[in-house]
């Protein structure tokens, strides 16, 4: 199993005629004047590559986390049908931050991390610096990591 891309958003759109998705206000900062904070909802984007001998429905598990405290989980699974490639779209509604901090979204398969998202909760008015956006593939990441992490494009 490969994931090609993960990435979190306020808002996604999907193209009828062309099948494009458009994502919206890229979450690289969450920002609120005071914390705990509500997150009305966002979205997590994926893409998916399952191995010739891999199952056709697969399941995953999609985490929340800040600062390494799990905050929210989610089960999920993606049907292949006749395909290899699977793109998957989730909206998560009503998550609250409980501090500012490093908020992780993970989606792992069994125990093993496919990817990660990383993100600054941040109050108003403060500045971010060191936010991560870059793509990196399992070769370059952390070792607790074996999927790309913002990863917008991995080959």
């Amino acid at each position: 199993m490969k994931v090609h891309y993960i990435a979190c958003a306020a808002s996604s759109s999907l193209d009828a005629a062309t099948n494009q998705l458009s994502l919206f206000h890229i979450l690289d900062e969450i920002s609120g004047p005071a914390f705990p904070l509500p997150v009305p909802s966002f979205c997590v984007a994926a893409l998916f590559e399952r191995e010739a001998n891999d199952a056709v429905v697969q399941a995953f598990v999609l985490t929340v986390s800040l600062e390494s405290v799990l905050i929210a989980s989610f089960t999920m699974s993606v049907d292949f049908s006749s395909s290899r490639r699977n793109r998957s779209v989730n909206t998560i509604r009503g998550l609250t931050i409980p501090s500012t901090g490093l908020v992780t979204i993970s989606l792992l398969q069994k125990t093993r991390v496919l990817a990660v998202w990383e993100a600054l909760a941040i109050e108003s008015g403060t500045r971010s610096t060191g936010t991560k956006t870059a793509a990196k593939t399992a070769a370059a990441a952390e070792p607790r990591m074996a999927g790309p992490k913002n990863a917008l494009a991995v080959n």
